[in-house]
């Protein structure tokens, strides 16, 4: 088995360390490595390098930085991105920004932490560690002290820099009472010893973790196994591994814990164990893809060990369970070694599952010459192959080939409808109607009315839409029919038409996905017509019908500007905003009256704030506790989610969750349970009380997000609304976009921010502290703006695809008007997400005040 590190620090590697002050862990010149910051956000977190200290310094104390922060620069944007699709803006403002205030030695130690455990939270390593430092130099046996101590530790580990953290946990270890210790201080000395390459050492700190706490006994034997691999010690990894197994309380842990024992039996030759193991693995996993690479892995071990039937049974397995796996195409691969090649058909079918077009196609095309007579559906493999390498006119004259060599083929219409967007990708108009009309169902006729109008002419789309409507008014597409059908009536100055159209949708389609929208703009063009009776008419019902949508958002805020309209503003206001004396206590203190009105009768509304007693003792809430105190935050998050969704039907237990969560910082979970509470009720959401709402639509991060925002002239309610959007303030978001953080930056994205900013340093994992990402979205966010004279729509739609996208559907709207904006873009996400952030900034600006 590959040994991944040696033993390269001893048992004693500490004790050398300890030399290595905290002077030099924490008390580094600020202002040789930070750029443009605001008042709660002021630096990156570049590496930086311990300075020996002098040998008659006592290790018993932290040492302050002795030099003032000096005052940052400004960040003016400088740079554009290279290697992009669209052109990207290019802002002119400078902000002016101010640096964070130092602690000084009249800040209360109590007041001091709190601070320097704000900028901790917010990935502002940098600054914390300085006033953790600084707290220990000037209270070092202080409770305050104390703690910062070990969180100084804390935040070189969760900097990435382990060899800073080992010293730092080990001082605290070493100096602060045990009593004021967490426990768990050795788990992240553990993770940093092992990152260092002292197994070892870290097999010690995680087994005293386990003394003291058993509730991950599961993960932290697996990690102690692993250790004790690199440490060459396979039989105590043995012990550990099946440690792992028996405490397990996952099929994260136990399976990982289970290759790594058949890995361990692999090497010593015991292949009857090794495979055991992996077939315990498959008589629990439901995930076939996975199942496939166990199969194979089991054929090619029972293969090596001279047992060729039980491996070609296996390799065949494995075929079964994914045929477009990895797995399944080392398995066909084997057996075609072995001499027992699949057939043309199901190999190819394997290779094309696996991205292999080019292999996958070449193969189909071996079966037609050695099968004359063959079936249709391999050419429809062929054609999707060469769809999907956008080698459109192949795909075309393979679906064509198809027609006229099966006529007996019996769908068709789907073979049509492929070539109708095959010739629209390559810009086919006129062809892709006409194949879509040959294909003469209402979804086909609907899309070639949809090409005529992304064409520009909406004349024959609004006809072809509306006939639709009436020569299929059973259809499905019947109610998207008739309100596409109003939106071209509408731009082409029809407004009455438009009306008409949007009114049969409204009354004859009334749950039909496009009728929410079509009561809006019926009432919108009933407005322009002078009918403002009629427009109030349709409006009263957008928000029963859904309160937090940007149609209902849209309405509220004409209707502000309409004496005739004050019942549809007046009615969006009343679920809205406290009075400026009432305090937040007041408002918590009236939700769970009001909770335990409909919730539990008769109950102490302040004993509502505790998690009811079955979901306190839930274990999988322990555990998700240990793992976020550990530092390992995805794998909470996981339990956590799992927790709230196990009591999604309880009130009592949501809005309990939701204070819980939200005090450990897990604010996307915190901001899910409240929206879940609200929901239950029978008020709904939007009737709830203010403090539920608030809670719905928080406003976390406020520190940085107020600093960022004014520091770009940006409303911070646009970035709170954005930030929920992109990340229910979750601050280790990732998208399979890979956009990262709050703010959901990705990181090409990030890389240009970086230098038009000036922030020198930047490395990608950066981009999840949080107050880097805000600074970072923010900037984009302005950027956009910028570009497209503060226009929000555009530059929301540039957030999410891109400013040069934005600005070509801005060109093609050719219009002014916002609304009309949003429904000629032609992409489902952009015009998703424009709709969404606003109505989410309709909410916060309800529920908090506009600026």
């Amino acid at each position: 088995m590959q040994r991944k590190h040696q033993n390269l620090l001893p048992r004693l590697a500490l004790v050398a360390l300890i030399a290595v002050l905290v002077i030099a862990l924490a008390a580094c010149n600020r202002g040789d490595e930070t750029p443009a910051a605001a008042a709660t956000a002021t630096t990156a977190a570049p590496a930086e390098t311990p300075q020996a200290a002098p040998t008659t310094v006592e290790p018993a104390a932290a040492t302050a930085p002795t030099d003032a922060i000096a005052a940052p620069p400004t960040d003016p944007p400088t740079a554009t991105p290279t290697n992009t699709a669209t052109s990207t803006p290019s802002p002119t403002a400078t902000p002016t920004n101010t640096p964070t205030p130092t602690a000084t030695p009249t800040v209360p130690p109590s007041q001091a932490l709190a601070e320097a455990r704000r900028l901790h939270d917010n990935g502002d390593y940098v600054d914390a560690r300085q006033r953790y430092a600084a707290i220990v130099q000037a209270q070092p046996d202080s409770p305050e002290g104390y703690e910062a101590r070990w969180r100084l530790g804390q935040a070189y580990l969760e900097d990435e820099q382990p060899t800073e953290a080992v010293v730092a946990l080990g001082l605290a270890r070493e100096q602060v009472p045990e009593e004021a210790l967490p426990v768990e201080l050795d788990f992240w000395l553990g993770d940093a010893l092992a990152q260092v390459g002292n197994p070892a050492g870290a097999v010690d700190a995680y087994r005293r973790y386990l003394a003291n706490d058993d509730t991950l006994a599961g993960e932290v034997n697996l990690r102690i196994g692993r250790l004790l691999l690199q440490a060459e010690n396979p039989d105590g990894a043995l012990a550990a591994l099946d440690q792992a197994v028996a405490a397990a309380t996952d099929n994260f842990v136990l399976f990982a814990a289970q290759e790594e024992l058949a890995d361990i039996y692999r090497e010593r030759g015991d292949t009857g164990a090794a495979v055991a193991q992996l077939d315990a693995i498959l008589g629990r996993s439901q995930f076939a893809r996975y199942r496939a690479e166990l199969q194979t892995r089991a054929g090619q071990w029972l293969a090596d060990d001279g047992q060729a039937d039980a491996a070609l049974d296996r390799y065949r397995r494995a075929i079964a369970e994914d045929d477009a796996s990895p797995g399944a195409l080392t398995a066909a691969n084997a057996l075609a070694a072995a001499g027992q090649p699949l057939d043309d058909l199901a190999y190819a079918r394997i290779l094309l599952g696996n991205g292999l077009y080019t292999d996958g196609i070449a193969t189909i095309y071996r079966y037609f010459d050695a099968v004359p007579d063959h079936p249709a559906e391999p050419h429809l493999q062929v054609a999707e192959a060469y769809f999907n390498q956008r080698e459109y006119t192949s795909a075309l004259a393979e679906w064509q080939n198809l027609l006229d060599t099966h006529p007996e083929y019996g769908d068709r219409t789907t073979v049509l409808i492929r070539m109708a967007v095959a010739n629209s990708r390559l810009g086919n108009a006129a062809t892709a109607r006409s194949l879509y009309k040959q294909a003469g169902t209402p979804a086909a006729l609907l899309e070639a009315a949809r090409v005529a109008e992304r064409e520009g002419d909406c004349q024959t789309a609004a006809a072809e839409y509306l006939d639709i409507a009436r020569l299929y008014p059973a259809a499905a597409d019947a109610g998207e029919a008739l309100y596409r059908g109003g939106v071209c009536q509408y731009e082409l100055g029809q407004v009455e038409a438009a009306v008409a159209s949007w009114q049969r949708l409204v009354d004859g389609y009334p749950n039909n996905t496009y009728a929410h929208a079509g009561r809006f703009w019926a009432g919108k063009g009933a407005l322009e017509l002078g009918d403002a009776a009629r427009a109030a008419q349709l409006w009263q019902g957008l928000a029963a019908e859904a309160a937090d949508s940007y149609y209902t958002a849209r309405a509220a805020e004409i209707a502000a500007g309409s004496d005739q309209l004050s019942v549809i503003s007046d009615q969006w206001q009343s679920q809205g905003t406290a009075k400026a004396d009432v305090t937040d206590s007041d408002l918590q203190a009236e939700a769970e009256q009001w909770l335990a009105g409909w919730a539990a009768p008769g109950s102490d509304p302040a004993s509502l704030r505790a998690l009811p007693a079955e979901v306190a003792a839930d274990p999988q809430l322990a555990r998700g506790e240990a793992y976020l105190r550990a530092g390992m935050r995805g794998e909470a998050l996981r339990e956590m989610d799992e927790v709230r969704e196990r009591y999604a039907d309880s009130p009592l237990a949501q809005y309990a969750l939701a204070l819980y969560f939200r005090d450990l910082g897990l604010y996307r979970d915190a901001t899910l349970a409240a929206v879940r509470t609200g929901a239950l009720s029978p008020d709904g959401l939007f009737g709830s009380p203010l403090f539920i709402q608030r809670m719905a639509y928080p406003t976390y991060f406020s520190d940085v997000v107020e600093a960022e925002a004014a520091s770009r002239g940006i409303d911070p309610l646009l970035v709170y609304a954005l930030i929920r959007q992109e990340s229910f303030f979750e601050r280790g978001a990732r998208s399979f976009a890979a956009a990262q953080g709050l703010t959901q930056v990705i990181p090409s994205t990030a890389e240009w921010i970086a230098n038009a900013i000036g922030w020198p340093n930047f490395q990608p994992d950066d981009i999840y502290k949080p107050y880097l990402n805000i600074k970072f979205g923010t900037y984009y966010l302005f950027a956009g703006l910028e570009m497209f004279d503060g226009n929000m729509y555009p530059a929301l739609v540039g957030y999410n695809s891109g400013p040069g996208n934005a600005g070509y559907w801005l060109d093609e709207a050719a219009t002014d008007d916002n609304d009309l904006y949003v429904e000629e873009i032609t992409l489902s996400e952009p015009k998703l997400y424009v709709r969404r952030v606003l109505a989410h900034l309709a909410n916060y600006q309800r529920l908090y005040g506009t600026p």
